[in-house]
């Protein structure tokens, strides 16, 4: 059987013209259903990956008030920060021990920076004068998660003039939990120059 060239519409039979055209409307909807399926799959995709991306948003936007507090707090740590220098360089200068204790001060607020402690207060008690040295106490008020404090008074060891840490008295409150407030008493011991 030979196959025509061209399709001869008029000379197909009504029943013919029928299966043709039929054939046509299947084949061309499948191709057509085929895709759109795949249109259809790859917006249901996108519109997923679009309700993903704004609760990304929404989450981001719910953290930013917390970074800008956080800001704020390392702005004031900093002020802070430059307080201690300036009580340091004050006590210097009344101390006989003074150039080794402000170093120890400055040693012991960069080391509780350095760990995310931070410092409230220093209150400086008067030196005691030991004959060949001087004690030197100072209560030391952190603020600092109960790990993070541990690990500050652990380190305070490794300083390279001695401080015996009395008491430590710790405090917690709904306005800061889960943080502690701890006052720390401190004995540091000076050579006499």
């Amino acid at each position: 059987m030979k196959l025509p060239g061209k399709l001869q519409w008029d000379r197909l039979s009504e029943r013919e013209r029928m299966i043709v055209g039929l054939t046509l409307t299947v084949v061309l909807g499948a191709v057509g259903f085929y895709f759109y399926e795949g249109q259809q799959q790859r917006v249901m995709g996108l519109k997923s990956r679009l309700r993903g991306l704004e609760n990304e948003i929404s989450m981001l936007k719910a953290e930013l008030p917390l970074k800008e507090v956080a800001v704020k707090r390392a702005e004031g740590q900093q002020i802070e920060a430059e307080e201690r220098l300036s009580l340091a360089a004050q006590t210097q200068q009344q101390l006989k021990g003074g150039r080794g204790f402000s170093s120890l001060m400055t040693e012991m607020a960069r080391m509780a920076k350095d760990e995310g402690v931070e410092v409230i207060s220093i209150e400086l008690g008067s030196p005691r004068d030991q004959g060949s040295y001087l004690e030197m106490p100072a209560t030391i008020t952190l603020q600092a998660e109960f790990r993070t404090l541990g690990e500050y008074l652990h380190r305070l060891q490794h300083l390279p003039q001695l401080v015996v840490v009395g008491k430590v008295r710790m405090e917690t409150s709904e306005q800061i939990s889960p943080m502690l407030t701890a006052g720390v008493e401190t004995v540091s011991f000076m050579g006499k120059t």
